[in-house]
């Protein structure tokens, strides 16, 4: 605990969150691979950020801190904006990017005044932000992992399955018969009913095979 007391990670772990989220929540449509690109991108975009505030502010704890809060404010812009874009306002239509930006900057202003001047002792902000964190990567991470076990899972049964085909004899006249795939529902193999009921059912199969008959 006071690992995370002393270690600013939380930058890291809620730039690493949105991305994660919505990885996990298209896994059916993309890859996994696709993530790694916007992933990679937002982590040297953070860390920079954190070296540069870090360089001014001489503290790594509130630099992180100016840190998280850009990335909230980031990563909700466009969420907060197509929530607000169709609600009027005293007549006004406030979900204008000049309107949003506006109160976005007054919001940064406050959170760095904040963290400049009325936090002392940030020790205990540090560790909740590192725990909100961890907990928010639990839920994505989750999904992915159980997806793709999933996907594996499934791919390993279909490999067990092997495609055979049987050549098809063409007579010389050069007709071709008419083709009818009949599946019959709940019919048992013939294994099965062998196996499990202790019934032939092998002299019915012989007979259609006899008339032409193809049984998979």
């Amino acid at each position: 605990m006071n690992r995370l007391t002393r270690l600013p990670l939380h930058p890291v772990l809620l730039t690493i969150y949105p991305i994660l989220d919505l990885l996990a929540t298209n896994m059916v449509e993309v890859e996994i691979q696709v993530a790694i690109r916007p992933l990679l991108i937002s982590l040297a975009s953070t860390v920079i950020v954190l070296l540069a505030v870090r360089l001014i502010l001489k503290d790594w704890r509130k630099a992180a801190l100016v840190a998280t809060l850009l990335q909230i404010l980031f990563f909700s812009y466009g969420h907060l904006y197509q929530l607000i874009r169709t609600i009027p306002f005293l007549g006004m239509n406030i979900g204008r990017h000049r309107y949003l930006m506006v109160a976005y900057g007054a919001v940064f202003v406050i959170g760095l005044w904040l963290i400049l001047k009325k936090m002392g002792d940030i020790s205990k902000v540090t560790q909740a932000l590192n725990l909100m964190g961890i907990v928010l990567l639990i839920y994505p991470l989750f999904r992915i992992t159980n997806y793709s076990l999933n996907v594996s899972a499934g791919r390993r049964i279909s490999d067990e399955f092997t495609t055979t085909s049987t050549p098809l004899d063409i007579p010389d006249s050069g007709f071709l018969p008419d083709i009818y795939y009949i599946i019959l529902d709940s019919y048992t193999r013939a294994d099965a009913l062998r196996d499990d009921f202790g019934f032939d059912n092998s002299p019915f199969l012989e007979e259609l095979r006899s008339i032409g008959f193809y049984i998979a």
